[in-house]
């Protein structure tokens, strides 16, 4: 049913029959420009209303911000949707984000690690090699990219491992005993 047969209904026969056929043009013409909302504000058949329901809205951005996701409105309607349901947002402030943050600014073998809690319950000490950099990463962006998803009242520290290769360690130790003499371990002979 219509916004205009809604209305007209709620007149009541009396006032209908008196107003002659002209009724329905006229409240039809008033309420021309609430039709679209009232359809989208209309839940149909036990679901909700389609302004509330990502499935069938036109917009979902303003749901987005709902959700707490912020969505780029240039994204097509179907990539905005997508990014509300994964929620990344929700994350923001975990370690998971921010691993995941770093990450996403390396490449090759993407090492980033986060030694959770090491000087205090409120510290970390974030770990990245430089071999891995995307071109164009330096340092400061990645601790910025790091800043964006730092928990309240954490600190961080750095550790950036400089590019390294086998010439380098030969350089350092002339045979494969030297070496593992020197580092118990490979993480201890890249560092």
């Amino acid at each position: 049913m219509t916004v205009t047969d809604r209305l007209i209904d709620g007149l009541g026969p009396g006032f209908v029959r008196l107003a002659g056929p002209l009724l329905a043009p006229i409240v039809a013409a008033l309420v021309a420009d609430v039709e679209g909302t009232d359809a989208m504000l209309t839940a149909p058949d036990g679901r909700w209303p389609a302004l509330f329901d990502l499935e069938l809205t036109a917009d979902p951005g303003w749901l987005a911000q709902l959700a707490g996701v912020p969505v780029d409105p240039t994204l097509d309607v179907d990539l905005q949707r997508a990014l509300i349901l994964d929620r990344p947002a929700w994350a923001t402030g975990t370690y998971v984000a921010l691993l995941a943050a770093l990450k996403g600014a390396l490449i090759g073998l993407k090492r980033a690690t986060i030694a959770e809690r090491d000087l205090s319950p409120w510290h970390a000490t974030i770990t990245v090699y430089e071999s891995d950099y995307a071109p164009g990463m330096t340092q400061q962006r990645l601790q910025a990219l790091a800043e964006a998803h730092r928990p309240a009242g954490m600190t961080f520290d750095y550790v950036f491992f400089a590019p390294t290769s086998y010439g380098a360690a030969e350089l350092d130790a002339e045979t494969y005993a030297d070496a593992e003499s020197t580092a118990g371990t490979y993480a201890d002979a890249e560092s």
